[in-house]
């Protein structure tokens, strides 16, 4: 099969791997597909509120906001999240709430 793929697919493929190799690192073998989307969603586009996130991804926003906050600290049952993300409040308007990696994610994946 490998020798049917094109450079493109080999590339691709290649980046996978190093992104899946990125999350066993960080001992999410578990880790739902949606959840590993919303997190490349948010690692390329840190900074921007969960609403935002959820309309690119194509996911309703209480999905999202379910997703960040099992990827924040704690998780939205009380206990130790995945600590992959940070969020900020708006102050001035607490619907807006932005998304950013954590300390713990960046060192992940700069290796």
């Amino acid at each position: 099969m490998g020798d049917n793929l094109t450079d493109k697919e080999r590339a691709t493929l290649t980046a996978l791997g190093r992104a899946t190799a990125a999350f066993r690192d960080l001992s999410m073998a578990s880790m739902p597909t949606s959840c590993v989307a919303a997190f490349c969603q948010i690692a390329t586009g840190e900074g921007r509120t969960v609403s935002e996130h959820a309309r690119t991804l194509d996911m309703g926003l209480m999905a999202m906001s379910r997703t960040v906050q099992d990827m924040g600290g704690v998780n939205r049952y009380g206990g130790a999240g995945l600590g992959l993300v940070e969020t900020r409040t708006d102050l001035n308007d607490r619907r807006n709430v932005t998304v950013s990696l954590s300390a713990k994610a960046a060192r992940s994946l700069a290796r």
